[in-house]
């Protein structure tokens, strides 16, 4: 299956911190800062230190660069590269290229030059530039309430009274969005299955999806399964989910989360076993759910090492799988169900282009998420786009990129 690992930069870190527990926590959270600095600004850092009068930068030199000049870094470099300085403003998302700067404008807004290319044939070079700040920008944590158990506010509550500091995320009348990062292992909240890790990005899709009460659900690529737990909430936990994916670990996860939850509908079957029971699913469910793999660019805001792992290549394989995908599972729908596409892509050649290729050889329709999300008096800005999909837009929010076709199975 396609996939982008080898390894993000948020298991890297785990994996080397955990084999230093002489670091101290101060120190960590340095080495973790300077580290997604380095991966969100590399060429930007670099285009700077070369018109400095450094010849090659190292990553060595990207790190002492990025603790000098980002004030947001809370530990503070003493070692300096004598005559290699750059300006404090480089991390500003408002600061202005020079007239000249080494790589150029995708250099400048330290983008992979394929990647800034396909920015700017979708959005425009104003629109890029936009999109490639927001993607650059951090934002805060996203929960989601577990409204089976708890309310948004009560939730609030027990998570300001605990010292974490929540407050609601804004779109998602589910969601909540805190103040820091915070290991969230040790809250009560948590560990109850009040709360879930779950982006209002995602959030979102779940209710465009809009799952009813005594459905049958597949989510076909469950991964962890933050969209499965979401789904039997919204179902009210009456109905019958099955939770598949390919990675067995993730299943592992997910079936850990729903035990926390409280959520005895979701059933968990490997892709292999899902497979071998293909053809008792035709025609068998109300809703399936496809998350499909993608090149992950609507989530450069926390994973910014990404777009450094991707190629053109990775786009053309992600699009092939997305094909299959809608194609193996459009079968799967009774007539008069939906089938959701989804992905964590704001890449045309992920979203719209699958699905108009795909209802040009299926006999499905699209639903307007628009009218499902106006029901829940949800504030749509931003968050839809033309064509009647979602499409939630980094630049008008803290939420990832994220993309999601409702479509209808016709009789």
């Amino acid at each position: 299956m396609f996939d982008i690992e080898p390894m993000p930069l948020d298991r890297l870190l785990e994996r080397y911190l955990s084999r230093h527990r002489e670091i101290n926590s101060r120190l960590r959270r340095a080495i973790s800062d300077a580290a997604f600095c380095v991966m969100r600004w590399r060429r930007r850092i670099d285009g700077f230190l070369i018109s400095s009068g450094a010849a090659k930068p190292d990553d060595a030199m990207r790190v002492r660069a990025c603790l000098r000049a980002n004030p947001a870094l809370e530990y503070a470099s003493n070692s300096s590269d004598k005559g290699i300085e750059i300006p404090s403003e480089v991390f500003s998302p408002d600061l202005t290229m020079p007239g000249r700067f080494p790589g150029g404008i995708a250099a400048f807004h330290s983008f992979p030059d394929f990647l800034y290319e396909k920015l700017v044939a979708q959005y425009g070079e104003k629109g890029a530039a936009r999109m490639a700040c927001a993607l650059n920008s951090q934002s805060r944590p996203s929960l989601r309430v577990n409204s089976m158990r708890t309310t948004l506010d009560e939730a609030i509550r027990m998570l300001n009274s605990a010292g974490v500091e929540a407050e609601p995320s804004g779109r998602s009348p589910y969601g909540l969005r805190l103040f820091r990062r915070i290991t969230l292992g040790s809250v009560d909240a948590y560990s109850r299955g009040l709360v879930e890790v779950q982006d209002e990005s995602s959030q979102l899709a779940v209710i465009a999806a809009d799952p009813k009460e005594g459905e049958t659900v597949l989510d076909a690529c469950a991964g962890a399964g933050g969209k499965s737990l979401m789904i039997a909430m919204l179902m009210g936990g009456r109905g019958r989910i099955i939770a598949s994916d390919v990675d067995s670990t993730k299943l592992r996860e997910l079936s850990r989360r729903a035990s926390r939850a409280g959520l005895s509908m979701i059933e968990i079957l490997a892709a292999k076993d899902l497979c071998r029971k293909a053809h008792t699913f035709k025609g068998a469910f109300d809703l399936v759910f496809v998350d499909a793999p993608c090149t992950g660019t609507g989530t450069l805001r926390r994973s910014p090492d990404l777009k450094w792992r991707l190629n053109p290549e990775d786009v053309r394989q992600s699009v092939v799988e997305q094909k299959a995908l809608l194609t193996r599972y459009a079968d799967w729908v009774r007539p008069g169900g939906r089938l959701v596409y989804a992905t964590c892509s704001i890449l045309r050649d992920e979203n719209e282009n699958i699905v108009e290729d795909f209802l040009r050889s299926k006999n499905y329709r699209v639903i307007g998420v628009g009218a499902i999300l106006a029901r829940r008096e949800i504030d749509t800005k931003g968050i839809t786009a033309e064509g009647g999909y979602l499409a939630t837009d980094p630049r008008e929010g803290e939420w990832n990129g994220f993309f999601a076709a409702s479509m209808q199975r016709i009789e």
